[in-house]
């Protein structure tokens, strides 16, 4: 998967609200195990992303293509 199509990536904590963004349209990138030093307990951690639009992918190639280069 290339993560050049997500324009924001964040962490979830709880499943409902890993829930809420994937209903929001948010991807779901990986699932990790957390750790609160405060409390001393584990938890697991949520990591979606929010992809870029059509609109802003085709800017982000047209930029890329003033500026003579490519990614790929």
């Amino acid at each position: 998967m290339s993560y050049e199509q997500f324009k924001e990536v964040c962490e979830e904590h709880s499943p409902e609200s890993a829930n809420q963004r994937l209903a929001e349209g948010w991807t779901l990138l990986g699932v990790v195990p957390g750790f609160d030093p405060s409390s001393g307990r584990g938890y697991t951690c949520y990591v979606l992303g929010k992809a870029l639009t059509e609109l802003e992918k085709i800017k982000q190639l047209m930029g890329n293509h003033a500026e003579g280069g490519s990614k790929s």
